[in-house]
């Protein structure tokens, strides 16, 4: 009887290696890119509006009536740039930022720090009842299919959908 062949379903120490390496490459492009705040490919959006004014999506400024704004009695938020701009992707394989035909968003970034009434649960809604949303680092973002007026009132409500205040962005005029 032969001796059993011991390379029979064996995989190279270099092969196993080699894997490992490509594995622990691909994570470091992927935990370098996220801590960069740069998206792998998919939608796009501007961190403030000198970035929007630079990849063109840019449309317009708007502000508050005051500044810091006065939701309620309780309730006030500073905002530092509120802006509409297009749609945008961006192709990381080309690190290019493409307009897209159709869609706009409109972007809030306020100063965290200077929120008052922070113990209250608010969020502003959309006439058609969608809220706004925003993650760390992004800012306050609502998507649009059409371009916005002017004067934008929305509804401010707590967690018990009870309306607290209105919030108000005018566009600034150039």
């Amino acid at each position: 009887m032969p001796p059993p062949n011991k390379s029979a379903g064996f995989i190279p120490k270099w092969a196993i290696l080699f894997i490992l390496i490509l594995i622990s490459l691909f994570g470091l492009i992927y935990i370098i890119t996220r801590l960069l705040g740069l998206p792998l490919s998919g939608e796009y959006i501007s961190p403030n509006i000198k970035t929007s004014k630079k990849n063109g999506s840019f449309i317009a400024e708007y502000i508050t009536p005051s500044n810091p704004y006065k939701i309620n009695d309780s309730l006030k938020v500073s905002i530092k740039e509120a802006w509409l701009e297009k749609d945008c992707f961006y192709d990381g394989k080309s690190n290019i930022v493409s307009i897209q035909p159709q869609g706009y968003k409109l972007l809030i970034n306020g100063k965290e720090n200077d929120l008052k009434g922070e113990g209250i649960y608010w969020r502003i809604l959309t006439k058609d009842n969608r809220y706004f949303y925003g993650e760390n680092g992004i800012p306050i973002i609502q998507d649009f299919d059409s371009p916005l007026g002017d004067t934008l009132e929305y509804r401010v409500e707590n967690n018990f959908h009870i309306a607290i205040g209105k919030f108000i962005l005018v566009k600034r005029k150039n």
